[in-house]
Formats: C-alpha cells, sequence, structure tokens
C-alpha cells in the first residue's frame, strides 16, 4: 500500500482549519488507507525573528513567488495553544515538526503519495515559509490536490512558476467554482469541484458532545466590526436569546469545546467559512456575514451551491430592521449535500487508487 502525506496550511489556532486537516485524513482512513499528516508548523517565539524577516526578503528578491502587494502579517510569531497541541497528537499521525523547505523535501522522501488539502492551498502567501515553492515541483511521487482554495476569484501568485508546478498534479480539484474558472482561464487546466473535506466523513465521527443547558445565539467572529456586534444585539433581541461570543483566534477553547458550542447552539452568527460549513453539518439556524478580505467565494459558492443565499448578511444592509431568522429546510439542503458527498468521495478514491 502507498505511503500517502497530507498536507494543508501551516496548523494554528484556527478552529476551521484544524477541523477540515481532520476530516480529510479521516476520510482518506476511511477509504483504507494510512495517511500521515505533515506537521507544517509557524515560527514561534523561539525562532529568531530577523531569521524571519530575512527568509521573507529571500523569497521577495530572488524568487519572486508572490505578488508584491501581498502582506506577510500572517507569518507573525505564532505559538500554539497546548490544548491545540493535545488534540492534534491525539487524533492525528503526525509527522514531525517542520519548519522550512529543507524540512519538508527531507521529510516527504519517505513518502510516494501527497494530498495537498484543503482550504487556501493555493495562496502561496500562506506557504511563504516553506518556499521556494508549494507547488511541490521536488516531489516526484503522485500528487493530488483535494477541494483546494485560492481564497478569491484571482490567483495571487506568480503564474509561469505555478503553471508548471500545477501541470504536475495527477489530479485536480477545487473547493469554489471560481477555483474551476481560474484553473481554466489562467494556467490553461481542469479541475475538479469537490466538497470541503468536513462534509466527507460520517458526522458522528465528530465526537460525543455535552449538553449545554442553556439557549444562547453563538457570535463566533474572527474580525471585530461595531457593526457586527450592532446586529448581534439586535438578533439577539430579536429571538430572546443569550449570546456566548467567540473571538476567533483568541478563544480560549480547544477544538472539541468549540464544536459543542456550535452543536449547542439555537442560532449561530459568524463570519467565519468553517462556522458557515459545521452550521450546516449540525443543522443549525445562522446568518453569516460574508467577509470580503477574508475570500468571499468561499462563502457565495456553498450557498449557491446548497440553496442557501438568504444566509448571506450585506455589511450594506446591516442598518435595516430585517433580520431573516426563518428556518433552514434542511431536507432540501441535505438532499443536493448527499449527492455533491458521493461525487467528490469518488473522486478521491479514484485520485488514490492504483489504476
Amino acid at each position: 500500500m502507498k505511503k500517502i502525506a497530507i498536507m494543508s496550511l501551516p496548523l494554528s489556532n484556527n478552529f476551521g482549519g484544524i477541523w477540515q486537516f481532520f476530516a480529510l485524513n479521516m476520510a482518506i482512513k476511511e477509504l483504507g488507507f494510512n495517511p500521515k499528516a505533515l506537521n507544517l508548523c509557524l515560527m514561534d517565539n523561539k525562532k529568531s525573528y530577523h531569521l524571519l524577516n530575512s527568509f521573507k526578503n529571500y523569497v521577495k528578491k530572488s524568487i519572486n513567488l508572490i505578488n508584491q502587494n501581498l502582506k506577510f502579517d500572517l507569518y507573525r510569531p505564532n505559538i500554539l495553544r497546548k490544548n491545540v497541541l493535545t488534540f492534534l497528537n491525539k487524533n492525528l499521525d503526525l509527522t514531525k515538526q517542520i519548519y522550512s523547505f529543507n524540512e519538508l523535501r527531507d521529510v516527504l522522501k519517505e513518502f510516494d503519495c501527497i494530498v495537498l488539502g484543503s482550504d487556501q492551498i493555493f495562496k502561496p502567501s500562506f506557504f511563504v515559509q516553506f518556499s521556494p515553492f508549494c507547488g511541490l515541483d521536488f516531489f516526484d511521487g503522485k500528487k493530488i490536490a483535494y477541494a483546494g482554495s485560492f481564497g478569491g476569484d484571482k490567483f495571487l501568485g506568480d503564474i509561469k512558476t505555478f503553471k508548471n508546478s500545477y501541470e504536475k498534479f495527477d489530479f485536480l480539484s477545487v473547493r469554489e467554482s471560481s477555483g474551476v474558472d481560474i484553473f481554466k482561464n489562467t494556467f490553461n487546466l481542469k479541475a475538479k469541484l469537490c466538497l470541503d473535506p468536513t462534509f466527507l466523513i460520517d458526522f458522528n465521527r465528530y465526537f460525543d458532545f455535552k449538553k449545554i443547558d442553556k439557549e444562547y445565539i453563538l457570535f463566533y467572529n474572527l474580525d471585530f466590526d461595531e457593526k457586527k456586534e450592532d446586529f448581534k444585539k439586535r438578533l439577539a433581541k430579536r429571538l430572546n436569546l443569550d449570546i456566548i461570543d467567540i473571538y476567533g483566534e483568541r478563544a480560549n477553547l480547544d477544538p472539541l469545546e468549540w464544536l459543542n458550542l456550535i452543536k449547542n447552539a439555537k442560532f449561530i452568527l459568524t463570519d467565519s467559512f468553517h462556522g458557515c460549513v459545521f452550521s450546516i453539518i449540525f443543522k443549525k439556524n445562522f446568518l453569516a456575514f460574508v467577509n470580503n478580505d477574508r475570500g468571499n467565494s468561499r462563502f457565495i459558492d456553498l450557498f449557491n451551491m446548497l440553496d442557501l443565499k438568504e444566509q448571506e448578511v450585506n455589511y450594506l444592509l446591516l442598518k435595516d430592521d430585517y433580520i431573516n431568522v426563518k428556518n433552514i429546510d434542511y431536507e432540501r439542503v441535505y438532499k443536493i449535500l448527499d449527492k455533491k458527498k458521493q461525487e467528490s468521495i469518488e473522486f478521491l478514491k479514484k485520485s488514490l487508487s492504483d489504476e
């Protein structure tokens, strides 16, 4: 049986990113394989800040890898919380910690297949610490991209460099229809549209939950905004519910506690893509602030596919009195979702086969 490595964004205190990585590992295991998760780590405070800056400058000057307008603030020192590390070590078969391109290349020598996925894996700036490429040119085994995202409707990298990289992939799939268009129009390549991996596995895989004896709106917000705060309060008043706030990476939770709050919520208000995904998985009524800075195509594609367009809250309409609190028809949603799920699993199964 082939040795499979799974590579996603560097592990951080990102609940959605952690759960999609977990789900992709589980989905591949359910197909009869034994994958190993690449433990890409952002530099922590033990690494020199000057070393990081030197590395960024080297990448910018020597490789012309990223658009000069991109910012590197995602690569500030980032120490994983202990509870997140405990969850990762318990539930994923991780490689040793990987901090650089050379370490990544050395670890991959023991594998003959790599699955790059999911989330915004086609956004080069998210892998700048592991340059000279995130296109995996150096890897000679089978290369599969599963449900990748560009994070928007444009490719923010050096087209010539990455065209050469993506042409060498054996299977390409994307999470948004805009990704299909980017591969077609920018790289002249075909990519399959697949579901985010969190949708692929048996939802009972998301563990046993503790009941919370309280009815509440869960406000999971990655970016603070006073208009969102005002909307949250008006919604709580409309529904006569208490509010539980989670503020992205600042929340002192572990991944299980985060998921438990979604599972038990009466209503969910979020600007997070995976906040929306798990609202759908647990059949919750929810509204979403679509965030242009974090990539609105992810939300729009998901809502269009599942006929959930009314769940979007437009910033321009936040001052209006109208607030949509209608119950979502999840019987209809799941008819669409189940079909897409089967198609996505078939793609993953075919891409991993030896045929």
